[in-house]
């Protein structure tokens, strides 16, 4: 297994998985409620870094996954880092809600629609792509 880079917010280190993210507006990032972790530990990822197939530090990466959502339930920078993580195309790591939520995200046209009407109700970003997916899922 090949370790995952320690970024503490330094996009550009995670090289070809942000093809389609090189250009966009980055400076949300230093609000968010993860900016710098990890520096205290170098070369271990992040919750944020983490699959839920990894392992880091003995802990599962499914749990890993669970912290970091927790974390991003509440970030001030959540709006912001779900729109940089569908726009860029993103495809791995925690972006504000769990990947399989993301990749969803990603195929539906209005997503930053969605994401717009979560940041102006003030409703996290994980409730509200949850809730859509499962409606949207049901109804297909």
């Amino acid at each position: 297994m090949s370790k995952v880079k320690n970024t503490d917010g330094a996009i550009d280190d995670l090289g070809v998985l942000i093809t389609a993210a090189i250009g966009l507006d980055r400076s949300w990032m230093e609000r968010g409620t993860c900016y710098g972790w990890g520096s205290q530990r170098p070369g271990q990822p992040t919750p944020w870094q983490v699959s839920p197939s990894q392992k880091a530090n003995g802990i599962s990466g499914h749990e890993l996954v669970k912290y970091a959502a927790m974390i991003c339930f509440a970030c001030p920078a959540q709006y912001d880092c779900l729109e940089f993580a569908v726009k860029g195309k993103i495809n791995a790591g925690t972006w504000a809600v769990r990947l399989k939520t993301l990749e969803w995200l990603q195929g539906e046209e209005d997503a930053l629609d969605l994401i717009a009407i979560a940041r102006s109700e003030r409703i996290p970003v994980q409730t509200i792509a949850a809730e859509l997916m499962a409606d949207r899922t049901i109804d297909a």
